[in-house]
């Protein structure tokens, strides 16, 4: 195995998740709530948007502004007709 390794080309001390400036995004218990003034300043807010702002994944900057969104229709829902 080791003989194998050492053959190979490319780093041979990389092992596991590498560290980067990404590993400093904000908890998931804060996403949310970094996230809603980011959209309350622009309602049409991207995910892409919101990776710049946050440093976070496409993926999870588009959870943050879904899960949002759908909080905002619940609560319009759930206040009835104006």
């Amino acid at each position: 195995m080791h003989r194998y390794r050492e053959t190979r080309p490319g780093p041979t001390a990389t092992t596991g998740r590498p560290t980067a400036p990404g590993d400093q995004a904000p908890p998931r218990d804060q996403l949310l709530a970094r996230t809603a003034p980011l959209r309350d300043a622009d309602p049409t807010i991207t995910a892409t948007a919101v990776v710049a702002s946050l440093d976070v994944s496409r993926n999870t900057a588009q959870n943050a502004l879904t899960r949002l969104h759908a909080d905002r229709i619940t609560i319009l829902s759930d206040s009835g007709p104006s």
